[in-house]
Formats: structure tokens, sequence, C-alpha cells
């Protein structure tokens, strides 16, 4: 049995405004504490081999949850989360980091810009390492909505609830 998590989540947003205001929606415990998720009315929720999907109806926006058993996750989380960017997207390049402030706690914010397909791809990854876990977000979106991503960040990260 899994002793402690490691919470990553990877959340693709296509457009902006998926959000609206936040509902419980359920969570997972930690061996240190509970990770609490709220999203917005209409989203569906599926568990499957270890991954929560986010599923809207208008198809705006999804997002996958992955919790990983961290005695097995020997690098950082940034390291996994660059190396799971390698892999899916086929490159990146930092443009960016800084350290912001989200619900009261130190939040590593850290843009990417990706190459998919030939066309250029923006992506804006946050993480926070705590007691209770650690959560990765990453939001993909076009480099002419790259203006969406930061108010797509902020609102997914305050609708995570963090609870000893």
């Amino acid at each position: 049995m899994l002793k402690r998590f490691v919470l990553v989540a990877i959340c693709l947003i296509v457009l902006s405004g998926c959000a609206k205001k936040p509902s419980p929606t359920g969570g997972t415990v930690m061996s240190s504490g509970e990770i609490a998720f709220f999203y917005a009315p209409g989203w569906v929720i599926e568990k499957e081999d270890g991954y929560w999907r986010f599923e809207h109806p208008s198809a705006t926006a999804w997002g996958v949850v992955q919790v990983i058993d961290d005695q097995n996750q020997t690098d950082g989380v940034v390291e996994f989360l660059e190396r799971e960017l390698d892999k899916r997207w086929g490159g990146y390049s930092v443009v960016n980091q800084e350290d912001v402030d989200i619900q009261g706690r130190s939040v590593r914010r850290i843009r990417y810009r990706l190459n998919y397909y030939m066309k250029p791809f923006s992506a804006c990854g946050m993480y926070y390492g705590g007691p209770e876990g650690t959560v990765v977000v990453v939001t993909y979106v076009m480099s002419d909505q790259e203006w969406a991503i930061q108010k797509d960040m902020d609102n997914f990260m305050k609708g995570i609830a963090f609870k000893k």
C-alpha cells in the first residue's frame, strides 16, 4: 500500500473562462494531510488506473491528475515535470521562473515554450511542494492565446484546497 504520494496534475486549458464558482468534487488523502479538488459545475470526474480525468461537456478543457508513489520517485518535481514535457511534446525551453503567493503558500511558477507539431506553444507550469504533498499544474495554450495563461493558472490553483 502506498504510504506517501506525490500529486501531479497536468491540466490542458484550451480556452480561458472555464473556471466558474468552484464546487467541491472530492479529494485524495495523503500521509501528511488531504488535498481536496474543486472545479466548476458541469465537469465530470473519472478515475482510471491512478489517473483522474476531468472533462467538461463543452470540450473546452481537460485535465489529468496522477498519483505517484514517491518512494520510487528518485528525482525532483521539476525534473519529473520537464521529463514529461520532453516526452510528450518533444522539447521545451524555460522562459522564466518566479515565486508567487497562492493561498498564503509559496508557489514556484515556471513558464515553458514548447514546440508541438511545428507550431509554437507556450506553457506555464506551476507547482507547490509542501507537507501536504506536491501539486504540479501545467497549462498549454497556443501562442496567440498566451494572455489567457495567467488567469487559467490562478483559477486552477485557487480551486485546490490544502487541508491538514
